[in-house]
């Protein structure tokens, strides 16, 4: 059986895809203890890294040599931290029989397929949103056939009457977890009162994975 390696493609994807991957780390891989108890770089380092990355990328929009170099040496920073902790959830992953696909996307990285044979997955769609807590939401939706998990992630949107007066985007995409079923997805940690939007994608053997679902809106409460 092949072993499991992590992918290094955020090194060379668009720069809106490497903020999601930095996102997904900071907001998987920390939170899994259990599994990975000592990452080799500290959160605030990543946070710091990936904050800085965002503000330069605003900052090279309005063009200019010295601002387009600087988003390439914060780009330069973010991936430098990011592999450095690629390689030790490889090192994690392979290093414990018990562990496999599921514990190695809790990391917030995708794996490597080495299987060129897999088949690709239907995209998911989330038929409901629930409130079932205080800043809980619980998504519900369509199951994949040979899926053995789901990804979900989140963003704010604005509040309404703010965005009529200013052009305000959504937040950076945000895991929201992996999950073992459709049945019941429930994110927690949210903010009572904020708007959000939900995305899944279906997650089958290695890495192969679906396209992400339509987004769904609805607030926290």
């Amino acid at each position: 059986m092949a072993l499991l390696r992590v992918s290094l493609g955020f090194a060379s994807a668009a720069d809106h895809v490497l903020e999601e991957t930095a996102g997904a780390v900071l907001g998987g891989l920390y939170a899994n203890a259990g599994v990975y108890p000592a990452p080799t770089v500290a959160k605030a380092d990543l946070q710091s890294a990936l904050t800085a990355f965002t503000d330069t990328i605003a900052a090279a929009s309005q063009g200019g040599t010295q601002t387009t170099a600087a988003r390439d040496q914060a780009r330069g920073a973010l991936i430098l931290l990011l592999r450095q902790l690629a390689l030790y959830v490889q090192t994690v992953i392979q290093g414990n029989v018990s562990y496999g696909l599921a514990e190695l996307l809790l990391s917030g990285f995708d794996a490597v397929s080495t299987n060129r044979t897999q088949q690709p997955l239907a995209t998911p769609s989330i038929t409901r949103i629930d409130n079932t807590g205080a800043g809980e939401l619980t998504l519900r939706a369509s199951a994949i056939p040979n899926a053995r998990a789901y990804k979900a992630q989140y963003q704010t949107l604005p509040n309404k009457a703010i965005a009529a007066l200013a052009d305000d985007p959504p937040g950076p995409w945000t895991s929201a977890g992996l999950f073992s079923s459709t049945r019941g997805l429930a994110v927690t940690g949210l903010t009572p009162g904020q708007l959000y939007n939900f995305r899944l994608k279906a997650i089958g053997g290695l890495t192969v994975e679906s396209d992400w679902s339509d987004t769904v809106s609805h607030m926290s409460l």
